[in-house]
């Protein structure tokens, strides 16, 4: 799971955690972040927003938020959609995504135009060599008849003479 903590500034600190033990350290870590990124901040007047999962409302948690003097706002249950918090997150994140799918289709369009390329590449000497080989062949033909020709009538001519 992926926890981001943000303010109006940004993002402050980004985890990936699955354990109660892992998200008290994250809080110490999100602290310590803190008071190293924003040492003019009142670091007791940090606002927790998070849902409601076990790791968020565990006595250990909530021992470790009162500790430093957070506060942890309410939220439901269930809530219907999106988190109010995750619009501040989606719409950055949108940006981004938006970004990689421009460059994902320059890439699959030159992509596309470097095959295109290379068909007719092969395409061209598929046919030359098919030309090459038609040529041959008649030349070859042509040499046998010649043979052919010059046995036969040096043969009659030979016969004539005998």
């Amino acid at each position: 799971m992926a926890i981001f903590f943000w303010d109006t500034q940004g993002v402050i600190l980004v985890e990936f955690l699955s354990t109660l033990g892992s998200y008290i350290d994250t809080l110490k870590r999100l602290r310590a972040k803190i008071l190293r990124v924003k040492p003019d901040m009142d670091i007791g007047n940090v606002l927790l927003l998070h849902d409601n999962a076990l790791p968020h409302k565990s006595i250990r948690t909530r021992e470790t938020i009162a500790l430093f003097g957070w506060t942890t706002l309410p939220h439901p249950a269930y809530p219907p959609g999106l988190a109010s918090s995750d619009y501040h997150l989606f719409g950055p994140m949108k940006q981004v995504v938006v970004v990689v799918v421009v460059v994902v289709i320059a890439v699959v369009e030159l992509v596309v135009v470097v095959v295109v390329v290379i068909a007719v590449v092969v395409l061209v000497v598929v046919v030359l060599v098919v030309v090459v080989v038609v040529v041959v062949v008649v030349v070859v033909v042509v040499l046998v008849v010649i043979v052919v020709v010059v046995v036969v009538v040096g043969g009659v001519n030979w016969l004539k003479d005998s």
